[in-house]
């Protein structure tokens, strides 16, 4: 719901982001199993998208509306 009303608002695919500190070279871990790994948000989103029930540009599908009921 609150995604809707975000959409709705005029937010967009283009606002969701990670500080730059979560997304770059420069944040990668420094030690243990993950040392220099980073989140490639670009890589993260659509699967988080296909997760929620929305479609490739952010926003909740017919049926994830129809399941919430809005």
């Amino acid at each position: 719901m609150e995604r809707e009303f975000n959409n709705r608002a005029g937010l967009t695919k283009a606002d969701d982001s990670l500080p730059a500190r979560l997304t770059s070279v420069d944040g990668a871990c420094k030690t243990g199993p993950a040392k220099g790994k980073f989140n490639e948000l670009a890589t993260m989103l659509p699967l988080y998208y296909q997760a929620r029930g929305w479609d490739p540009e952010g926003r909740p599908t017919a049926v994830t509306k129809e399941r919430l009921s809005l």
